[in-house]
């Protein structure tokens, strides 16, 4: 498992471990998000200290498709006790909630950010102390100072299909980048199925090693220039609601890569839209092929398995 000191990364300080966080408990300038789906996780238990912050509160109040306004940004972040000079550290028990948390406070220029690295999966397992107690932070001034560098919009991400000179990721998974649920009428997460043209499958989840830590900085790096990453050329990553996608510019930016932007609206709002282009042809490196056919052939295989077994199994319920 890679640490924050052991994993190579060019900005390890973007990452929290959970012994450094257990050590600045009842530090007065760390703030803690708990940014877990399910408000009752967080009723039922939390790190101690920590506010509760669901990854659709960054999102406009009027729709939730775009970030935050500033106003808002102030207001909200202001409410949960976190200033201008706090020190954050945000987790979740999955990674990518924490990373649309991160993202949304990273956009408007906080400095002092980290990610629990493993999260409360990882918490919990080290045997650190929880809590039900809910705490009652005091009103803080966060000062949003909008970054130009970090975020996309629909019509960069548009100008940028086919683009030589850009790299599109989708880090969603593989069913919604194929847009096969779209094929048999799911429409509940958008109208349309598939991927933006020219853009790379890359599923968040290949950062992350299986206990949730991130993976070494060399095993990133490796993984990304596989699906076609050019540290010289600009970056663009989505997903369905920039969570996930937000996940994945934190761990470019924890191995060192700044041109980086989020699609803020991403499929939630390119999938809606009907002008939006659409493509169902994959873009797949030698790596995310053998992926999905692994995938496919494991899936064939395992259909056979129990056929077979269901078959043996009746013939001696017969026989008996």
């Amino acid at each position: 498992m890679a640490t924050a000191m052991t994993g190579g990364y060019v900005r390890p300080e973007m990452l929290a471990e959970t012994d450094w966080l257990k050590e600045r408990l009842d530090d007065p300038n760390v703030r803690v998000i708990d940014c877990r789906d399910d408000p009752e996780q967080y009723d039922m238990c939390h790190i101690p200290g920590a506010v509760y912050m669901n990854y659709k509160k960054t999102k406009t109040r009027n729709g939730g498709v775009h970030i935050l306004s500033p106003e808002e940004a102030a207001e909200t972040f202001g409410k949960m006790g976190i200033g201008d000079d706090n020190e954050v550290v945000i987790y979740d028990d999955v990674g990518s909630y924490a990373g649309r948390v991160w993202w949304t406070l990273h956009h408007y220029g906080h400095e002092n950010l980290r990610i629990l690295n493993g999260g409360w999966t990882k918490w919990v397992e080290d045997g650190y102390p929880v809590t039900r107690e809910i705490p009652k932070p005091s009103f803080e001034t966060f000062t949003p100072r909008p970054r130009t560098d970090d975020m996309a919009t629909a019509d960069e991400v548009r100008d940028s299909i086919n683009d030589p000179d850009t790299v599109i990721f989708d880090t969603r998974s593989g069913i919604e980048y194929f847009g096969i649920l779209e094929k048999f009428g799911y429409r509940k997460r958008a109208k349309r199925g598939g991927h933006v043209p020219s853009a790379q499958w890359v599923n968040w989840t290949r950062s992350l090693e299986r206990d949730h830590t991130m993976k070494p900085a060399i095993e990133l790096d490796h993984m990304f220039r596989s699906e076609g990453f050019d540290p010289n050329k600009e970056t663009l990553v989505y997903c369905q609601s920039a969570a996930r996608s937000g996940h994945q510019l934190f761990a470019l930016k924890l191995i060192g890569h700044n041109n980086v932007k989020n699609y803020d609206g991403s499929w939630k709002e390119w999938g809606n839209s009907d002008s939006s282009p659409i493509e169902i042809t994959p873009h797949l490196s030698r790596e995310s092929a053998r992926k999905v056919l692994a995938v496919i052939f494991g899936s064939m295989a395992g259909t056979y398995i129990l056929s077979k077994l269901g078959r043996l199994l009746v013939n001696r319920v017969r026989s008996s």
